[in-house]
């Protein structure tokens, strides 16, 4: 009996000295997302890092908070959806880098809107806490029926470390019919 309450004092000793790894519950990461330009209050934005994993939140006073377990985000992307948004028959998906630009460089809508070339997949996060910026912005295009309607442009600003390969883009914006793969 005695060893026991002598081994946790050894234990909580050598971890206070940094010996020994504390052990905790699972870390979790917040990743932190801010919308700045066009309104989409009560837009559901979802981050998929694998195909079917794809939890949505609700944008609340332009920023969207996502907790992921495990202590860090694997490489993945956004996309924003609203039924205020014309039905185009395919998904936008938020654009982490335009082709020419490094992250760090903040790329004004009008060269978002005439690349021709972009990546889509976030390279994630080994940080306990993360935080990017996403720039909306509208754009007409056709619907489905052949009518004009509004469209969201988004676009990470600045421009974040992006991992897989460049996708052609119409009116800046890249389109999907599925999932990404940004392994």
């Amino acid at each position: 009996m005695k060893k026991l309450p002598l081994a946790l004092a050894s234990a909580c000793a050598l971890s206070s000295l940094g010996m020994i790894a504390p052990v905790y519950g699972a870390e979790s990461t917040t990743l932190n997302v801010k919308f700045v330009g066009s309104d989409c209050e009560g837009c559901e934005v979802s981050y998929s890092s694998l195909p079917d994993d794809a939890p949505q939140v609700k944008i609340k006073n332009n920023a969207a908070t996502f907790d992921f377990p495990g202590g860090s985000i694997d490489p993945g992307y956004f996309i924003i959806s609203n039924p205020k948004f014309g039905f185009i028959d395919a998904a936008t998906v938020t654009v982490m880098q335009y082709k020419g630009k490094s992250a760090g460089q903040k790329v004004p809508r009008k060269q978002a809107k005439s690349a021709k070339r972009a990546r889509v997949c976030w390279e994630g996060s080994q940080s306990v806490t993360d935080s990017i910026t996403i720039r909306l912005s509208m754009v007409k295009d056709k619907d489905m029926s052949g009518k004009t309607t509004q469209s969201i442009l988004s676009w990470a600003r600045p421009t974040q470390d992006a991992v897989g390969p460049y996708s052609r883009t119409s009116k800046g914006r890249v389109l999907i019919n599925g999932d990404v793969d940004c392994s």
